[in-house]
C-alpha cells in the first residue's frame, strides 16, 4: 500500500457511487489511495452518485513511526532484505522453472529472487504471462527484518510499507505479521521474519513455458523441389518431421530427441519427481555437518529409509575452499551392474582452523590446521591423502526404486543439495540419460529404403510376389530358396538363440517299478540319493521319504491310483558344447541328463534293457566293455533284487537235479575271439544242443544267471538229501554186519 500527499483532486459525477470511508481520520478512496482530510475535495455531478476520477500531482510519502510509539518496549531490527529483482515460478520439485529478472538491479545489488512454488492458478503453459505484473509489483521491494511492540498504532494493514525511526536511524519495513493485545491499552506486536532463501539454476530455467514451434513449406520451382518441416523445441525434448520431394524421389524423416535427466538444487533437502529405479546419477551435499559417529542420509518414499554415509564431517567454507560429498552412479563393466560410489571433492587453496574427518576402512583420517594454509604451504598437505581432487570412499549400498524421493542429512538444516537423476519415462526402461530416435524412408524409382528402430506392417496378408526375395540382417536372414538363418527365435514353443535350442517342461511325473525299488532301498538305508532323486521319491511332497511314499507308488503301479507329482525343468540342445549337446535340467538349473560326444552323464539310468557298444565305460567300482553283441562287466558287487514285495505267483521248485543232468556244458570261444584265446565254459542255446528254458532269459537268447544259481542251489540240496539217504543205508548195512 502506498501513501500519497495528493493535490487538486476533482471528482466527476457518473453512474457508480464513490467509496468514501472515514477510518482513524483517514479517507480511503477506492481503497487505492490514502488522502489526508485537510485536502480540498470537491464532488460535482448529476443525481447519480459519482465515481472518482483523480487528476493530481503528488509526491509519495511513507508513514513514519517514531520512537515515542515504541518507548519502553522490546525493539529488534535485523539485516536488510532485498531489493527484489527476480521472480521465479516453480513446479515439479523445483525442476520446472520460469523466471523474469531485472538485470540492471541484479548487476547493482546482487540477485534477490522470490520463488513461488506449485501455485495451482499459475500452473498451465502460460505461467510466464503472470511474471511481468508480479515483478512490476514486487520489483525493488526491500525491508529490514524486525520484531517490536508499539502502543496503539493499529491502523496499518498487512503488507503496508512504513518507516520506523530510532534516534537518527530510519528502518524501512513491511508489515507481514501483526498481533494486538489489550494490556493497559492497545499493544501491537509487529514482526517480519527473513524469507527462506532460494537459488535457482537459471541455466536450466526458461523465460517462457511456450515451446518454440516452427512450421514451414518451401517450394523451389527452379530446383524442382518441395521441402516441408514441422518442428518443436521444448524444455526436455525436440521433435522434427521433414518431407522432401524432388524429381528423383521422396524422402521423409521423423526425429525425436528425449532428455531424461533432471537437475535440482535446494537447501535443507532435495526432492525428485518420478525417478527411475537406480536412476540417481549424482547427489552432492555441501555445508557444515559434524557428527561423532557418522552422517545418516534419509530417503523418504523409498523401501530403504536411510543409509549411513562413510564420512563424519562435510566442510564448506566458500566456492574456492570446500569439501563436497558426492554420491555417483557408476557402471561396473566387470559385474555388469550399476554401483553407487561416494566421493569427497576437494579444493584446498585455503584452510583456516579446520578439522576434516572422513571414514577410511573403519578408521578416521583427521587433518587439523591451527594457522591459515596458503596454496604454497598446502603442498605438503596435498601430499598427505588430500592430493586427489576426488577421493573414493567406496561403494555405497543404496537402493533406489521408481518414485518420488526426498534426500536429507539427518539433523542438519543448513546444507546445500544438488540432485541429478533420470526420470521414469515410457520410451525406455534402460538407465540412459537421453534417447535419439529417428526413422527415414527414402523412395526412388528403383527402391524404397526404410530406416527405423521399429517397422510395423499391419494387415491380414502380406504378399511378396518375387521368386528371388532375399532378406538380410545381422540376426535374421532368408535366402531365395527359403532357408532361414536366425540368432534367436521361438518355434512351436521352443526358444532359440545363436547356440541353443531349448524349451521349458512341466508336467506330472509317471512312476515306474524302478522308482518303487529305489524308494524302498532308500527307506531301508541301502542307498543314498541326490536332492533331485529325493524330490521324485517324495511322492506326497511333504519333504520326507517314508513308508507313505512307498505305498503311494505301489498303489499307482498296481491300481493306477494317480499321484499329484508335478516336476519341471527344461530340455536344451546346445551346439557350442560337443561333450553335452543334449541336456535336461531341473528347475534349480541342475543338469540331470547330458548326452554328447562325451557319452551319457546321468544320475540314474533305468530300464529293462541296456545295450552298450563302444567305448569302455569305467568307474571306481564298475567297468563295462562292450562292442556289438560282445562285452564284459566287471564290478565289486552285482546284486539282483529278491525282495518278497517285488515278487508274486510263488511255487515250490523241484527236480532241479534233472535240469542239471539235462544240460550239456561246453568249453568254447566267442566268434570275435582268436582260437588261442582262453575258452569259456557254459551251456549253449540252440536246436543242436541240450539246454533248459528254466535257466535262460525270457527271449531265450541268453543265460539268466540268478536262475542258474538257484537251480544249482536246489540241485545241491537234492543231492544232499540223496547223500543223507545213502549214509543211512550205509550205516544200516554196517550195523547188520
Amino acid at each position: 500500500m502506498e501513501l500519497y500527499q495528493p493535490s487538486n483532486i476533482n471528482i466527476i459525477g457518473n453512474d457508480l457511487p464513490p467509496i468514501l470511508e472515514l477510518k482513524y481520520n483517514i479517507y480511503y478512496v477506492k481503497e487505492n489511495f490514502l488522502i489526508e482530510p485537510t485536502t480540498n475535495i470537491s464532488i460535482t455531478g448529476n443525481d447519480l452518485p459519482p465515481i472518482v476520477e483523480l487528476n493530481y500531482n503528488y509526491v509519495p510519502i511513507v508513514e513514519t513511526i517514531n520512537e515515542d510509539y515504541i518507548k519502553n518496549t522490546r525493539v529488534e531490527f535485523g539485516e536488510k532484505y532485498g531489493p527484489v529483482n527476480s521472480i521465479v515460478l516453480s513446479r515439479s520439485a523445483d525442476s520446472d522453472n520460469v523466471y523474469l529478472k531485472d538485470q540492471e538491479s541484479i548487476d547493482e545489488n546482487g540477485l534477490c529472487e522470490i520463488k513461488i512454488k506449485n501455485n495451482q492458478i499459475m500452473n498451465g503453459n502460460d505461467r510466464s504471462d503472470y511474471l511481468p505484473e508480479i515483478l512490476n509489483k514486487l520489483k525493488g521491494l526491500s525491508y529490514y527484518i524486525n520484531d517490536f511492540e508499539s502502543i496503539g498504532i493499529t491502523y496499518l494493514d498487512l503488507c503496508d510499507k512504513y518507516n520506523v525511526k530510532i534516534d537518527d536511524t530510519i528502518y524501512n519495513c513491511v508489515m507481514f505479521n501483526d498481533e494486538v493485545e489489550i494490556k493497559n491499552g492497545l499493544n501491537e506486536i509487529i514482526y517480519t521474519d527473513k524469507p527462506e532463501m532460494s537459488q535457482t539454476d537459471y541455466k536450466k530455467a526458461s523465460e517462457s513455458d511456450k515451446a518454440e514451434r516452427q512450421t514451414y513449406l518451401i517450394v523451389d520451382k527452379q530446383a524442382q523441389r518441395i521441402d516441408a518441416v514441422v518442428s518443436t523445441q521444448e524444455e526436455f525434448n525436440d521433435s522434427l518431421s521433414q518431407l522432401s520431394i524432388d524429381v528423383d524421389g521422396i524422402q521423409t524423416k521423423v526425429e525425436l530427441n528425449y532428455d531424461f535427466v533432471r537437475e535440482v538444487e535446494h537447501t535443507n533437502n532435495v526432492s525428485s519427481e518420478e525417478m527411475q529405479k537406480e536412476g540417481l546419477i549424482q547427489l552432492s551435499i555441501k555445508g557444515t555437518a559434524i557428527s561423532s559417529n557418522y552422517l545418516r542420509l534419509n530417503i523418504s518414499n523409498n523401501t530403504q529409509a536411510y543409509v549411513d554415509l562413510p564420512i563424519t564431517t562435510i566442510l564448506y567454507q566458500d566456492e574456492d575452499t570446500y569439501d563436497e560429498l558426492s554420491i555417483e552412479n557408476i557402471y561396473n563393466e566387470e559385474t555388469g551392474a550399476y554401483e553407487y560410489h561416494t566421493f569427497i571433492t576437494k579444493k584446498l587453496d585455503y584452510i583456516d582452523n579446520t578439522i576434516v574427518q572422513r571414514s577410511t576402512s573403519n578408521n578416521y583420517l583427521l587433518v587439523e590446521t591451527t594457522t591459515p594454509i596458503t596454496t604454497e604451504s598446502s603442498e605438503q598437505l596435498l601430499l598427505d591423502d588430500f592430493h586427489l581432487d576426488k577421493q573414493d570412499l567406496g561403494v555405497l549400498d543404496l537402493q533406489i526404486d521408481d518414485g518420488i524421493h526426498t534426500f536429507s542429512i539427518n539433523g542438519y538444516n543448513n546444507l546445500q543439495y544438488y540432485l541429478k537423476y533420470i526420470i521414469v519415462n515410457n520410451i525406455t526402461s534402460d538407465l540412459v540419460q537421453s534417447r535419439h530416435i529417428i526413422s527415414e524412408i527414402n523412395q526412388s524409382a528403383e527402391e524404397i529404403q526404410i530406416s527405423a528402430d521399429k517397422v510395423s506392417l499391419q494387415g491380414k496378408e502380406i504378399n511378396l510376389t518375387s521368386d528371388d526375395i532375399v532378406i538380410n540382417s545381422n540376426n535374421f536372414s532368408v535366402d531365395k530358396n527359403g532357408k532361414i538363418t536366425a540368432t534367436a527365435g521361438d518355434i512351436g514353443g521352443f526358444n532359440m538363440d545363436n547356440v541353443k535350442f531349448f524349451k521349458a517342461m512341466n508336467g506330472n511325473y509317471d512312476y515306474s517299478i524302478y522308482d518303487y525299488f529305489l524308494t524302498y532301498a532308500y527307506i531301508q538305508n541301502y542307498v543314498n540319493v541326490s536332492s533331485g532323486v529325493y524330490s521324485i521319491i517324495d511322492a506326497n511332497n511333504d519333504g520326507q521319504v517314508k513308508l507313505q511314499d512307498l505305498i503311494l507308488i505301489q498303489n499307482k503301479l498296481l491300481n493306477g491310483t494317480p499321484i499329484d507329482k508335478v516336476m519341471g525343468g527344461r530340455v536344451e540342445i546346445n551346439s557350442s558344447d560337443p561333450k553335452n549337446c543334449l541336456s535336461v535340467y531341473s528347475n534349480d538349473n541342475e543338469a540331470k541328463v547330458q548326452v554328447g560326444l562325451g557319452g551319457i552323464t546321468s544320475e540314474v539310468i533305468s530300464g529293462r534293457t541296456l545295450l552298450l557298444g563302444e567305448p569302455i565305460v569305467q568307474t571306481q567300482g564298475v567297468k563295462i566293455i562292450a562292442s556289438g553283441d560282445t562285452g564284459m562287466i566287471r564290478c565289486v558287487t552285482l546284486t539282483q533284487t529278491s525282495l518278497e514285495e517285488a515278487k508274486k505267483n510263488f511255487e515250490k521248485f523241484e527236480n532241479a537235479l534233472d535240469i542239471v543232468k539235462d544240460v550239456d556244458i561246453y568249453k568254447y570261444n566267442f566268434k570275435f575271439e582268436e582260437n588261442y584265446d582262453k575258452k569259456h565254459i557254459g551251456f549253449v542255446i540252440g536246436d543242436k544242443y541240450k539246454y533248459r528254458r528254466e535257466i535262460t532269459n525270457s527271449k531265450n537268447d541268453g543265460a539268466e544267471l540268478y536262475s542258474m544259481i538257484s537251480v544249482l542251489w536246489k540241485a545241491v540240496q537234492e543231492q544232499q538229501e540223496q547223500i543223507e539217504e545213502l549214509k543211512k543205508e550205509i550205516d544200516i548195512l554196517k550195523g547188520g554186519k
